[in-house]
């Protein structure tokens, strides 16, 4: 029993010792309690940054992906445009080649008619 007192005894005067090296003033106590719901706050906020941040990372990169696609897509065009500029200078040459003959034979009929009206 003796023992039984003894234990209940220490466990209340340590507790009362431990107590007071955990207690804390009543404004103190206060502002732990704000500065634990700021640090609550501060975390939340800092997820949400964190995920806005993981957003953008990813729509970077598909921008990225993106310009990659659009340069390819341009130098596609550039290989297009050309080979119509040279269908066009080719065609240019062709119709040259058919006007100035059409000129040449028109002028020789045109000769050959003055000439046989005139004779």
């Amino acid at each position: 029993m003796k023992i039984l007192t003894a234990i209940i005894a220490f466990l209340f005067f340590a507790s009362a010792a431990y107590a007071g090296e955990i207690c804390f003033p009543k404004e103190e106590a206060k502002q732990i309690v704000v500065e634990i719901e700021q640090k609550r706050i501060l975390e939340q906020e800092n997820q949400q940054l964190q995920l806005l941040i993981d957003n953008l990372k990813k729509q970077n990169e598909l921008l990225r992906q993106q310009n990659d696609l659009l340069k390819d897509q341009l130098e596609i065009y550039k290989g297009i445009v050309d080979t119509q500029k040279k269908e066009l200078a080719k065609e240019k040459l062709k119709m040259f080649g058919v006007s100035a003959e059409t000129f040449i034979i028109g002028g020789l009929i045109g000769a050959i008619s003055l000439l046989l009206i005139l004779k």
